[in-house]
């Protein structure tokens, strides 16, 4: 709670609402919402096989898109339950991840969290099928198309 509230300081986001999903695996969602906070769902594996640099860059990752206007947009239409929509453009996961290093001021951090959950596994019981957009990282099992490959962006990360 405390991290998540530093962090939520550091971004401008305002207070997140959060909440835990029971995963093994290391993931994280974030919904913006009108008016507050977004509310944020991490994964028990998160919190459990995390240190507090990863964490700090995880949380950063989240409510970092939940500022972004693009994503705000893009939840806006989910919302609503509309077919077509703002079209979601996975490329803009490299611009957050930026900006959440940026926020954090230690790529590496954020680049081992992203690390840990490739290795740990990014799996989040349900179907994510509408949805999936919102996690940070792929949370099906059948391995979706609307998330970039996890081991680029920690290559771009770890090169920044």
């Amino acid at each position: 709670m405390n991290l998540a509230s530093s962090v939520a300081t550091m971004t401008g986001s305002g207070d997140a609402e959060l909440h835990t999903v029971d995963a093994d695996s290391i993931n994280i969602a974030s919904v913006p919402r009108d008016g507050s906070g977004p509310v944020v769902v991490i994964t028990r594996g998160a919190s459990e096989h995390l240190g507090v640099v990863e964490m700090e860059g995880l949380v950063a990752a989240a409510l970092v898109r939940a500022t972004s206007q693009t994503f705000t947009d893009h939840c806006r239409d989910l919302s609503r339950l509309w077919s077509i929509g703002t079209a979601y453009e996975p490329d803009a996961l490299f611009v957050d991840d930026a900006a959440a290093a940026r926020v954090t001021r230690f790529p590496p951090a954020l680049a081992d969290a992203y690390a840990m959950a490739a290795s740990t596994g990014t799996v989040v019981p349900g179907d994510w099928s509408t949805t999936a957009t919102v996690w940070l990282f792929d949370p099906s099992s059948s391995g979706g198309t609307v998330h970039p490959d996890l081991h680029d962006r920690i290559t771009i990360l770890r090169e920044s």
